[in-house]
């Protein structure tokens, strides 16, 4: 375990993972990429819980890339996160998904506008991969948040960096979802309109659309915890189960047969 390093940076980037042997190494690579660029601006934690392949003897091997690797088993994905959280000494704080990694070449903007320390959140699009093709994702836009409840948020986790006074205001991820967490903490966070928000209309990473969140199917019962907690209306909250349904149909239909990123 190396020690965290004792200026505080202005980024923190966590990376969570678990028997990710497979793609850790172009998760890592990316970030250092990302950190030649702006070497005293970034520091990296990874989180793994307890992994059984050969994950945590890849990260090793990148030890000069890391600040912090903790390896030990977690109460699930947002236990780990909340583990990033604290041991994060950044301004702002991205989570990197071990599937994952960042277009590096575009971030620079994003840092301008970081450094300047004015807004609590800077944001992006995301790069969704499936097989050798690509489809650009951008943020919904507020109206369309508004009318599902914000059920569907306008910032995309994996193509945002939050300020950690964020998560100290208004928690972090709670860990009675097992796959909606992040979902719970962005409904949070946009309906909280105090928070300032900037939109740069670039790629900041590419995202495997094969992650928790996407491969599996959310309990019901998560959704009207989302609902519930976040008091949500009932007719946005119908809106959005039916037509998000209808969608992720589509959508895994698609992707069944390779038309979707065609």
């Amino acid at each position: 375990m190396n020690s965290i390093v004792n200026c505080k940076p202005l980024i923190s980037i966590v990376t969570v993972c678990y028997n990710a042997e497979k793609t850790i190494s172009r998760t890592i690579e990316s970030v250092e990429q990302f950190r030649a660029q702006f070497p005293e601006l970034i520091e990296y934690i990874i989180i793994d819980g307890s992994s059984s392949d050969n994950t945590v003897g890849l990260i090793k091997k990148y030890i000069h890339i890391y600040d912090f690797l903790i390896s030990e088993p977690d109460k699930g994905i947002y236990d780990a996160m909340n583990k990033g959280l604290k041991y994060s000494n950044g301004t702002y704080v991205s989570f990197l998904n071990a599937n994952d990694y960042y277009k590096t070449d575009s971030l620079s903007e994003a840092v301008q506008i970081l450094n300047s320390k004015r807004y609590d959140c800077v944001y992006g699009n995301i790069c969704s991969r499936y097989k050798y093709s690509i489809k650009i994702v951008k943020p919904i836009s507020e109206q369309r948040a508004v009318k599902y409840g914000y059920m569907t948020p306008i910032v995309m986790q994996p193509a945002s960096f939050i300020k950690k006074d964020v998560y100290d205001k208004i928690g972090g991820f709670d860990l009675d979802f097992k796959i909606a967490g992040d979902t719970d903490f962005l409904i949070r966070f946009i309906k909280n309109t105090s928070f300032k928000r900037f939109y740069i209309d670039t790629i900041f990473e590419y995202f495997d659309p094969g992650g928790i969140s996407n491969r599996k199917i959310i309990d019901f019962r998560e959704f009207i915890l989302l609902k519930n907690k976040n008091h949500i209306p009932g007719l946005k909250f119908a809106r959005y189960i039916i037509e998000s349904s209808i969608k992720k149909m589509i959508f895994r239909s698609l992707l069944r047969f390779n038309i979707l990123y065609k």
